[in-house]
């Protein structure tokens, strides 16, 4: 949604797309506008930032969407509309090996498109149990790391930079050392934090907390958000006060990532 690990001056492009018009005609059909099938069963993501919206088998509705900004070729595939995604194309790195893609899967509201029933935006202290659930393969070369983001807004916005934080959740990594070496114990776990000022060229600026497991896993049941948050409460690195706007899941890519998959994904705010 945001500029990912952003080296300063590094400006990530979008296309807004209407909120509910855009849902409507991709839930109308299933399929999103220039996707390609590739089989049947099988939707092919190629375009920079193209959505399609995806249903759980009990009906709950998430978006995956095709988020790349630093090289010219990357695509995602979908299988059988199911909340899941799989990197099917990777082109070269035109940002001197920062972040060039996040493919990711989310509910709430990104860039323009939000979610049905999801309960997002909301503020802090109206989240009752967000969790999340999500499953990976990650048998593949590069760099990369397999990660949550939630954005968080001072004010209730559906499109446009988010200037509160963003709260990543690192599950796995490739390639990828430590940000820092300091250890935080968060709902029994422990994970390595951490945080400082990202900005943009044209000015904008939020706090970026880096949350990154550190014994690896390649996915979780029901993890449950709110320590997290918490934590970067106590840090005043969040306020209650801003407005939680998405709960994403996927791969921050810097190179390479072909074969990487993500599915199974459920959340809940």
């Amino acid at each position: 949604m945001g500029v990912r690990k952003p080296a300063p001056g590094v400006i990530r492009r979008y296309s807004t797309i209407s909120v509910f018009a855009a849902l409507a005609a991709l839930l109308a059909s299933f399929v999103s506008v220039g996707a390609q099938p590739a089989s049947a069963s099988t939707v092919k993501l190629c375009k920079f930032d193209q959505p399609l919206a995806v249903t759980t088998h009990r009906g709950r509705q998430f978006v995956v969407r095709d988020d790349f900004w630093g090289t010219r070729k990357f695509c995602v595939t979908n299988s059988s509309l199911r909340p899941n995604f799989t990197v099917a194309k990777t082109g070269s790195n035109t940002l001197d090996g920062r972040v060039m893609a996040f493919p990711y899967i989310f509910t709430g509201c990104a860039w323009g498109i939000c979610t049905p029933k999801s309960g997002l935006p909301a503020r802090a202290p109206a989240l009752r149990r967000p969790e999340v659930t999500w499953r990976t393969s990650d048998h593949a070369g590069g760099r990369w790391n397999a990660a949550f983001d939630l954005w968080f807004a001072k004010r209730n916005i559906k499109t446009g930079q988010a200037q509160g934080a963003e709260l990543m959740i690192w599950l796995n990594t490739r390639n990828l050392p430590p940000d820092s070496t300091r250890i935080v114990w968060v709902d029994g776990v422990r994970w390595y934090l951490a945080h400082w000022v990202a900005t943009h060229r044209g000015g904008a600026s939020w706090n970026y907390i880096q949350f990154r497991r550190v014994h690896p896993v390649r996915g979780v049941k029901n993890l449950r958000l709110n320590p997290f948050i918490h934590h970067a409460e106590r840090y005043r690195l969040v306020s209650r006060r801003w407005w939680l706007l998405n709960i994403e899941a996927g791969f921050e890519i810097q190179h390479g990532g072909m074969g990487l998959s993500g599915h199974q994904f459920w959340a809940r705010s």
